[in-house]
């Protein structure tokens, strides 16, 4: 039986019936793989410039947690000391919204030139 790609999963979960456990694993494993590597372009793609409505939405904290690949509760910790710019909209410390333009800058803020 042939190996089906992570494509045609995507396409036909269906076409996993009937697979090994040992070939479900190594999918599986294939496809965190490619997970991480996506997350990690993502960390490090730039942002758009300013440009349009999108970038006028307030981001919450779980969106900025996804963005940076960490947890919702580091985001509220970074902007409690001040390490991210947020908007607080007044509503306790749930309350802490952040724009594109902050976390972009906070991540052009870490980092590191290896020279």
């Amino acid at each position: 039986m042939e190996i089906p790609s992570l494509d045609s999963i995507l396409n036909d979960p269906a076409v996993l019936a009937g697979l090994a456990k040992d070939v479900l694993m190594a999918r599986a494993a294939d496809a965190g793989a490619v997970h991480a590597a996506l997350r990690a372009a993502a960390a490090v793609a730039p942002m758009p410039l300013l440009a349009d409505a999108d970038d006028l939405r307030l981001l919450n904290a779980e969106e900025v947690a996804a963005l940076l690949g960490t947890v919702k509760a580091e985001v509220y910790e970074m902007a409690r000391r001040g390490l991210i710019g947020h908007v607080s909209t007044g509503i306790g410390s749930r309350g802490v919204r952040f724009t594109r333009r902050q976390v972009a800058d906070f991540i052009k803020s870490r980092e590191k030139n290896g020279s």
